[in-house]
């Protein structure tokens, strides 16, 4: 009955040897799939959709509005690409023009008019509706500084935007006749880029460089040009630039 006693108890003591032995390997294993994750370098997101609303007010052509989206998508570990387009269209500062514009030209406004018989006055001066749409394209390079990993920090970055809009009015357009304007500038930027929870991007920026703005009347299918020489400042080559841009971070 002892021995068998005996039997029973070492069995189980070197059962349970076993059993300690494969725990701590198995625990030794998981500590160092734990230290090799630890090590393992953080992700950084190599695509960033951006955009600006406040172009919407007044975009890069005068009375225009600029919808904008733009994407940067990572090269490199320290370079990257960036591609926008926009969509031009009315500014809303000149719709509220245009309303209080038409707004004297009505009943109780102080635009001028024909009698009638009855006594009341017809007014024929017709309502100011502009009609503007057009596009933007802009194409960039960038380079990060020092320690920084694309697409966060500090950069340099060669800048090409190219923008165009036809402007008329609702009345004269179906004769063929409007404004065609166009901006054309190459610039050289410095700026800053934040990636917040690896989802939330912020950047600004400024830089100078040239520009080429143009405005041509067409009439007829032949374009003339338009003198802008009154405008302060619009007619000179130099270009500066300030601006912000905000988005969402992807892999």
């Amino acid at each position: 009955m002892i021995q068998r006693i005996k039997h029973i108890f070492f069995y189980l003591s070197f059962l349970g040897l076993v059993l300690f032995s494969l725990e701590s390997v198995s625990q030794t294993r998981e500590d160092t799939l734990k230290q090799a994750v630890k090590k393992l370098p953080a992700k950084v997101p190599r695509n960033i959709v951006k955009f600006n609303p406040l172009p919407i007010l007044w975009g890069p052509i005068p009375l225009t509005a600029e919808y904008r989206i733009l994407r940067e998508i990572t090269v490199g570990k320290q370079e990257s690409m960036q591609v926008g387009v926009s969509y031009l269209g009315k500014s809303p500062f000149v719709s509220l023009a245009e309303n209080s514009y038409n707004s004297g030209n009505g009943p109780n406004g102080t635009g001028t008019g024909n009698s009638n018989p009855n006594g009341t006055v017809s007014f024929n001066t017709p309502d100011l509706k502009l009609t503007i749409s057009g596009f933007r394209f802009q194409l960039s390079y960038r380079k990060y500084l020092g320690n920084s990993k694309a697409p966060n920090g500090a950069y340099i970055s060669p800048h090409l935007s190219f923008s165009e809009a036809f402007i008329s009015d609702k009345y004269i357009v179906r004769y063929q006749q409007h404004v065609r304007v166009t901006h054309f500038n190459v610039n050289f930027l410095v700026g800053y880029q934040s990636v917040f929870w690896d989802k939330f991007a912020f950047e600004f920026f400024t830089g100078l460089g040239y520009k080429r703005n143009r405005w041509e009347e067409n009439s007829s299918g032949v374009y003339a040009p338009i003198a802008t020489d009154e405008i302060p400042l619009y007619n000179l080559p130099i270009k500066f630039t300030l601006g912000f841009n905000m988005g969402i971070a992807f892999e």
